[in-house]
This record gives C-alpha cells, structure tokens and sequence, in this order.
C-alpha cells in the first residue's frame, strides 16, 4: 500500500513540473524592450535624445560624439538607434525616420519636442544650440499634450484640417472611442491648416493621420483610416501599453 501510495505521489509531482518545464518563456519583443527603456529615460531625465544611426552607414555616425557631448552638457538622456538593425525597423518607421542620420527630442509627457531630419538638419541642430526652431510656437501645443498626459493613459493627436472630407467621416468614429474606452484615452485635434509646426515634428505632410502617445508622452504608434470604434480599440489594445 505504501508502494502504491509513493507511486501516486510521485506521478502526481511529475504532472506538475512536467507540463510549467514545458510552457515557452514568454520574451518581449526588441521594440517593446527599447520602449521600455525610453519611458525609463524619460521618467528619470525628463528629456532624451534618440540618435537613429545605421550601421552600414558610416557617414551616418557623424554626430555621434557630438551628441553625446550634448547629452552630458543638457544632462538629459540618450539612446542610440540603429534604425537598419530589422529588429528597430518598426521603431524607426513609427517616428517616419526615411533618413540618418535624425535626431529626435522628447520631453516626459510632452511628446516630440524637436525633429531633424538628414545630415543638413542634423548639423542645425548643434548650430542652435540644442533649442528646436518655432519652441515659443509650439509651447502651447506641447502644454496641451501635458494637461492630459498626466491623467489619462492614452492621447491621440488627430491632425486634421477643416476641408478634408475623409477627416470629416473618421472623427465620430474616434470620438466614439474615445466615449467607449472608459476614460482611457483622450483625444487632442491638431488643425493642420492653423500651424504645420506639429504636424513636422510628428512626420505628417496630409490630413488625416493619428498619432498615440502613452501616458509618459511616448510615441507608440499611430493610424489614418478606420471605419468603426471597434478598430480603434483594438488598434489600441495590441499596441501593448
């Protein structure tokens, strides 16, 4: 009986640790890690610097040393992309950098605070000393971004412009969204026909194009046509927040 007793125990501790030793270890993608790792910059600096650089580029590394140097001196934070690494393709994309080398600048729950694009802007960027053109400009919009992203978990800038028609027929869509998502998100119209100024900082050349930062003011994604709210949640939902 005793035999009989140690062999049902014993059957019972291998189903247990057979089947967990069997389950595959979840991993977290490369762009979700390095996402992760921008929030953190962010929530410790308050400002980063995102240096897309490609490897097989070498004039593309020009900056690099400069940048670093802005770094130390702004005290802010810094992350080196390499945007032709596959794994930061999408990364790369989701911020429309086309070239390298770019430098973008975010502020915590600001968003994007400055964008340049190419190795003439890039060189601008010294030139300035680290102080975006249009700042005063886009003071207001930036306030805007950080009203909201301080309470809400997401923010979707909608760039729009009175005459597009196709802006017309997506707006209730999000709008009914924004209603259905339990106070989740929020949503923040940018008319591209009073000031182009966000609309450069974010990549958008027309109307409509919607952009979803988190609650930390971190870029995640963004999307131009949807035909129902269904869509925009569960855009939002596999966007993995």
């Amino acid at each position: 009986m005793n035999r009989l007793l140690r062999a049902i125990f014993f059957i019972f501790i291998i189903s247990l640790v057979v089947p967990a030793a069997a389950l595959p270890e979840k991993t977290t993608p490369p762009k979700i890690q390095f996402i992760n790792k921008l929030k953190n910059e962010l929530k410790e600096k308050k400002k980063v610097l995102l240096y897309f650089y490609s490897e097989n580029l070498e004039q593309s590394k020009i900056h690099m040393d400069r940048i670093k140097k802005v770094a130390e001196k702004e005290k802010c934070g810094l992350l080196l992309v390499n945007a032709s690494a596959r794994e930061m393709d999408e990364f790369a994309h989701d911020y429309k950098v086309m070239y390298v080398p770019a430098i973008v600048q975010l502020e915590y729950r600001r968003g994007i605070t400055g964008f340049f694009h190419g190795k003439e802007q890039t060189t601008q960027f010294f030139k300035q000393k680290n102080k975006p053109e249009n700042e005063k400009k886009l003071k207001k919009f930036f306030d805007r971004i950080e009203a909201v992203a301080s309470k809400e978990k997401i923010t979707i800038l909608e760039f729009y412009a009175p005459w597009c028609q196709v802006c017309d027929r997506i707006a209730p869509v999000i709008r009914e969204a924004e209603t259905n998502s339990s106070g989740q998100m929020v949503i923040l119209r940018v008319d591209m026909d009073e000031t182009m100024l966000p609309a450069a900082l974010y990549g958008i050349d027309a109307p409509p194009e919607n952009v979803v930062l988190d609650s930390d003011g971190v870029l995640r994604g963004r999307f131009r046509l949807v035909s129902d709210t269904d869509e925009v949640l569960r855009y939002l939902k596999e966007t993995d927040f």
